[in-house]
């Protein structure tokens, strides 16, 4: 194996050499690495004493490419237990190892279980770790009010080589430290969970942390200011992310990753660029997840004399507090590690795809598509699996595809009948014995269908004056309706209402003018189909005139006429006599015209007359009394003096004055006003009066 191969090599050659070895990506390299799968199987079973071992001091009982191990005490009486074993019981893949740590507990609030493996590499100003963990099914964390639960998960240091390599705090041979560590506080009834925090930075620097440190919305900075703590949030369950009052979290049920699962760490850390400057980082991924991403970290205060490559020492397991059978009672809980990288780029899960969705294009056919994902950092990616079957739950089909294709078809699948559909995306890097693989990204449901729905729109008026229109119709389809929007001219789709067949939708804004309609009607496959409609929406009433007549009539029928116009059409003239009913006039392009008949001689009459056009806008207006220049709305002696002394140019007319009394001259019974009142208007007017004059 690769990652065999890649250890000894790591063993027998200097670390200058290991720089030039083959990287995965440009710039990459993997310091370490260890499937486990091709070792001997090993254990450290606990007894009634600490047990430790490094080559530093020429101990030999250690898997090779390992610096030590260290295995406290047995805390069950008599001395007892499994401790830590490799071995094929706890592997992550199909065959191969894996290596189990068994935690114990004396049902007291104390540390128990030390247990940690441990690796030396070439000094890192960058380093990643990562590495698989599975809880055992049902692992318990202890969340009574004694006390507060602690399970260390790895530490990554810079060692001095002081002879110890498992011995922290004063008198330990790193500095700094930084500890992984599964936490619950329950103090004051809060649960949290300390991602990192630092053991003695430097020599005599305490690790605090500035206030400016960034986090991300799953951390905080500690109130102590010397780490992270974060949710620890298990993506894509049912479960609510967490928050520090400790409800609604991922902390209770079914437990910080203690699922019975595997699941990806991967830890960075990147040293500040110079002492006393805090521009350090950390970053913490859950399979593939951003949990944490800080910056402005102090990894070495101001007075600090170390390195810039400060990384060189990685601890796998920790000692822990957890009394997780109940206080007084002892016993023992495992958890397996497998497939552990330390590197200096991201080696682990990539981030899930994006934008998943599928489309039928036959009856035995559906095409998927997708995006690649992205988070905080660069990432490798050999492919992406698509996983699909008749059951969301148990997608029992899977292809693969390569990591340029962001696109596939599924060929010869029952017809019209419903799949689900899941892509994913994995990686196997030179120390993989197992693919890395993400969260899968789901599609809606597709039907094998390349048949469209059939939509029908409804009957719409094709002019309205009202601005907003309720339109509606029926839509089918053999494997189901996915959506139905209503798209008005240039103005985005707004989605239907869709009740088994029926649908509806309320259009707000119809702008004036032509107002195009397209309703889409899609299908759970992603098939579509279309129909249009225009409507005009008209709110501008017609432009009419009324020609003065005759009042009172001398005769008992008068003919009263104008002009009508309209951009749209006009549907009608209507006329009314003394309001009396409302009767129609003759339309003949823009004139109209209306005989009045049984009038009486002599009889003022009310003349209204209403013009509508075809959206239903309506203008109105009183017919005036022809010749009238005095103002009693008839035509009498006085108004033929008044016009005289207009021809003289005695008086001037005003314009209502020149619009009833301008008659002249008289073209066929038909009155052609020439914008003066001269001598023609007043004869005109005294032949009305007299009755030996009438207008056609």
């Amino acid at each position: 194996m690769k990652d065999i191969n890649l250890r000894k090599l790591k063993s027998a050659l200097p670390f200058w050499v290991l720089l030039l070895l083959p990287l995965q990506t440009a710039s990459a390299q993997v310091l370490f690495s260890d499937s486990f799968d091709n070792r001997a199987d090993w254990s450290v079973p606990y007894t009634s004493s600490d047990q430790t071992c490094n080559t530093e001091t020429g101990c030999t009982n250690v898997p090779a490419g390992y610096y030590g191990y260290y295995i406290s005490r047995s805390v069950i009486t008599p001395a007892t237990g499994r401790g830590l074993y490799l071995d094929s019981v706890n592997r992550r893949g199909a065959s191969g190892k894996g290596l189990t740590f068994w935690d114990q507990s004396d049902g007291a609030l104390n540390w128990t279980s030390g247990m940690q493996i441990g690796v030396d590499f070439a000094p890192q100003r960058e380093v990643y770790l990562r590495y698989w963990i599975k809880m055992q099914t049902g692992y318990v964390y202890y969340k009574g009010p004694d006390g507060s639960m602690m399970r260390k998960l790895n530490h990554i240091s810079h060692y001095v080589y002081n002879g110890k390599p498992f011995t922290f705090f004063s008198d330990g041979g790193h500095h700094p430290t930084t500890v992984n560590q599964l936490r619950f506080g329950n103090v004051a009834n809060k649960a949290n969970l300390q991602n990192l925090f630092f053991i003695r930075p430097d020599t005599n620097y305490g690790g605090l942390q500035p206030t400016t440190m960034v986090t991300t919305p799953l951390s905080i900075r500690d109130s102590a200011g010397v780490g992270v703590y974060n949710y620890f949030d298990l993506p894509d369950d049912a479960l609510a992310k967490g928050n520090w009052d400790g409800t609604g979290t991922e902390y209770n049920s079914p437990g910080v990753i203690a699922d019975g699962r595997w699941h990806c760490l991967e830890f960075y850390l990147k040293n500040n660029s110079a002492p006393g400057l805090a521009d350090g980082a950390y970053k913490f991924w859950l399979d593939g997840v951003p949990q944490i991403d800080s910056t402005g970290l102090l990894y070495r205060d101001a007075a600090s004399a170390l390195p810039d490559n400060i990384w060189n020492f990685v601890h796998v397991g920790g000692n822990a507090i957890n009394p997780f059978l109940g206080v007084g009672l002892s016993g023992e809980q495992w958890y397996a590690v497998d497939d552990l990288v330390i590197s200096t780029s991201y080696s682990g899960v990539p981030p899930k795809p994006a934008n998943v969705s599928g489309s039928g294009v036959s009856d035995t056919a559906i095409k998927l598509s997708w995006r690649a994902g992205s988070f905080n950092t660069s990432y490798p990616l050999d492919g992406y699996r698509i996983y699909y079957g008749t059951d969301a739950s148990n997608l029992t089909n899977s292809v693969a595809v390569a990591s340029t294709v962001t696109e596939a078809t599924i060929t010869s699948l029952t017809p019209a009948t419903r799949y689900h559909f899941a892509v994913t995306a994995y990686s196997r890097g030179s120390g993989d014995a197992n693919d890395n693989e993400s969260l899968r990204a789901t599609a809606s449901a597709v039907t094998a269908d390349a048949v469209p729905p059939v939509v029908i729109l409804n009957s719409v008026p094709p002019i309205t004056m009202e601005r907003s229109l309720v339109i509606t119709g029926t839509v089918t389809d053999a494997g189901g309706i996915a959506s139905v929007t209503v798209k008005v001219g240039t103005a985005a789709a707004v989605v239907a209402t869709v009740s088994g067949n029926a649908w509806s939708c309320n259009i707000a804004a119809l702008t004036e003018g032509r107002n195009s309609i397209l309703v889409t009607a899609r299908d759970v496959s992603g098939n579509q189909s279309e129909v249009t409609e225009l409507v005009l929406l008209d709110t501008t009433p017609p432009a009419l005139t009324v020609r003065p007549v005759v009042t009172p009539p001398v005769y008992t029928s008068q003919t009263i006429t104008g002009t009508v116009s309209d951009l749209w059409g006009v549907s009608s003239v209507l006329v009314q006599l003394d309001g009396g009913e409302k009767k129609q006039a003759v339309v003949n392009g823009s004139a109209w015209s209306y005989l009045s008949e049984n009038l009486k001689p002599g009889a003022a009459i009310k003349i209204a007359v209403t013009a509508v056009d075809t959206a239903g806008n309506e203008t109105s207006q009183t017919a005036t009394a022809a010749g009238d220049l005095s103002g009693d709305v008839s035509l009498g002696v006085e108004d033929v003096q008044i016009a005289m002394q207009m021809a003289a140019q005695l008086k001037n007319p005003d314009v209502e004055q020149l619009k009833r009394a301008d008659l002249a001259p008289m073209v066929g019974g038909v009155s052609m006003p020439d914008g003066i009142i001269d001598t023609g208007d007043a004869v005109l007017m005294l032949g009305l009066v007299t009755g030996m004059v009438t207008f056609k």
